[in-house]
């Protein structure tokens, strides 16, 4: 399997492994599935900061990025 963490942060998967690719389909939906919402730039913010911790600006970085 390819590595897929981010270098600043060891535990922040930042492409999508075998582990990762079904977190946003429910369990249940058929084989097509429905995806859910994904947050928002200040939510993924949020997310950063509380989750993993990440400083200020490392943070509004990757918000950004991932609310791309």
């Amino acid at each position: 399997m390819l590595n897929t963490t981010n270098g600043y942060c060891p535990d922040f998967a930042t492409g999508f492994d075998s582990q990762t690719e079904g977190r946003f389909v429910h369990e249940n939906d058929s084989a097509r599935g429905t995806t859910m919402k994904l947050p928002s730039i200040a939510g993924w913010f949020r997310i950063l900061r509380a989750h993993y911790q990440f400083p200020m600006f490392q943070a509004i970085r990757y918000a950004l990025w991932l609310g791309r």
